[in-house]
């Protein structure tokens, strides 16, 4: 991968980097395990109600760091704002994350996979869902919405 890319991949059983194989510094790589050809990684988060293992398969979500000449952060402090279809987040600190949203029962789910990121300014794509309630955490501790 070059500067400024990003690479996802996934396969059913493993991800085999051989010699030679090279991620820039500026660029991003990640690999998943998870089942081919269903067009995403699964979640615990369902819309649908006759889910019977309340599990649906979400597209990998596309996670873009907003550079600093683009756009700055409205605070200085760890946050996350909805703006129009996606979320905005500033993370001042190293940690795993982890996004929820409250489901049609009350209850917390997660709907991407648990994943670590560096300090920086963030664009990630909102699920499609009539929830409007959301929260983030990382390494365990909430981080306040802004609205």
């Amino acid at each position: 991968g070059s500067v400024d890319n990003n690479v996802f991949v996934q396969a059913g059983n493993n991800v085999v980097l051989n010699p030679g194989f090279e991620i820039k510094s500026g660029a991003f790589f990640k690999g998943y395990i998870a089942p081919c050809g269903n067009g995403g990684l699964p979640t615990a988060f369902a819309e649908a109600e006759n889910s019977k293992n309340n599990t649906i398969i979400v597209p990998l979500p596309f996670v873009k760091e907003i550079k600093p000449s683009l756009k700055q952060p409205v605070k200085p402090t760890g946050y996350f704002q909805v703006v129009d279809e996606n979320f905005e987040f500033n993370l001042v600190k190293k940690g795993i994350l982890k996004m929820m949203i409250k489901t049609d029962k009350g209850e917390w789910a997660s709907f991407y996979p648990e994943d670590i990121f560096y300090p920086g300014f963030y664009s990630l794509r909102r699920p499609q869902s009539k929830s409007t309630e959301f929260k983030f955490l990382l390494n365990g501790v909430e981080i306040k919405q802004i609205k």
